[in-house]
């Protein structure tokens, strides 16, 4: 994939820090899906994405919650995949009621 990537004129890092040392404050767009659920440091990987950001740049973040439709729609068989069991964090759209 980084092959592919590199050959049609995109940068590729290993990790986030490599990318800190080149980029910081440069990228206009973050994209981030799927990720932040499965660090060990959340809200690290967020102030990451924002130091990398030029003035006006924007971060995209997107992960799984626990109210997503596959939660909410009961479905029959659902409970014996439960697919969430890799991720490290969920997320809900509100603040927990102890922070």
């Amino acid at each position: 994939m980084w092959d592919a990537l590199q050959k049609r004129g995109h940068r590729v890092f290993e990790t986030g820090s490599l990318a800190l040392t080149q980029l910081a404050g440069q990228v206009d767009i973050v994209t981030c899906f799927g990720v932040i659920e499965h660090v060990e440091d959340p809200a690290t990987l967020v102030r990451d994405c924002y130091k990398l950001l030029a003035p006006g740049g924007a971060l995209y973040l997107q992960t799984d919650n626990l109210r997503d439709i596959l939660m909410l729609t009961e479905a029959k068989h659902f409970s014996r995949f439960f697919y969430r069991t890799a991720h490290n964090w969920y997320f809900l759209p509100e603040k927990p009621r102890d922070w």
